[in-house]
C-alpha cells in the first residue's frame, strides 16, 4: 500500500495559482523569515542579505506560474533560494 504525502502548502499553492494574491503573500511570510537565516548564514552580512532576499522574492514571484508540483512548495522555494545565493557568491 502506497501513502502519499500530503503538501502542508499544497490549498494555499492551488489558491494562489488560482489567482489569489493574498495566498502568494501567505507563502512568502512562511518562509521569509527562515530563507532570511539560510542566506544570512551563508551571505554574511546584512546589505547583502537584504539584496539577496529580494532576489529571491523576484525570482519567486516571476516563476511561481511555472510551479509544476513535482516537489513539494518548500523544497520549489529552496531550490531558488540556494541557487539564488550561489549566483550571488560567484559574482
Amino acid at each position: 500500500m502506497k501513502f502519499l504525502k500530503l503538501d502542508e502548502d499544497a490549498l494555499t499553492v492551488a489558491r494562489a495559482r488560482d489567482g489569489s494574491d493574498q495566498d502568494l503573500y501567505l507563502l512568502w511570510q512562511k518562509y521569509q523569515a527562515r530563507l532570511y537565516r539560510l542566506v544570512r548564514l551563508r551571505v554574511g552580512n546584512e546589505l547583502d542579505t537584504e539584496i539577496v532576499l529580494g532576489k529571491i522574492l523576484e525570482k519567486f514571484l516571476d516563476r511561481f506560474a511555472k510551479f509544476k508540483g513535482r516537489s513539494s512548495f518548500k523544497t520549489y522555494l529552496y531550490t531558488i533560494a540556494n541557487n539564488t545565493i550561489t549566483d550571488f557568491l560567484r559574482k
